[in-house]
């Protein structure tokens, strides 16, 4: 290879893998997260005192969001675990939200 290759190449791998981005992406997704479950759980409590029941609804949204997390963060980083475990999210989600069709349409 030559030199303009060599750079080339490691410019390239240097994108895919850049330190600080990674990082702050890490500190971003740590904090959107602290802040989707803090939100989630006031709702969730404030639902549990006028219906007295769970809203599996909201909790299907913060499991929805962690899996697309995962699942982007194991295509972007080639990563099996982060998207098998994306994948097992998405199901969780799933199930929640079969969960609260059926409880809703059992409140009629």
């Amino acid at each position: 290879m030559n030199k303009e290759k060599i750079l080339e190449k490691s410019k390239n791998d240097y994108k895919k893998h850049d330190p600080i981005e990674e990082t702050t992406m890490q500190k971003i997704y740590n904090y959107s997260s602290i802040a989707t479950l803090i939100t989630t759980g006031i709702l969730l409590t404030i639902h549990l005192f006028i219906f007295k029941m769970p809203d599996f609804g909201l909790w299907a949204i913060v499991v929805a969001c962690t899996a697309a997390n995962l699942l982007a963060r194991g295509v972007y980083q080639k990563k099996k675990a982060y998207i098998i475990s994306g994948v097992l999210f998405f199901i969780f989600a799933v199930i929640m939200i079969a969960a609260d069709i059926v409880m809703i349409t059992s409140m009629e």
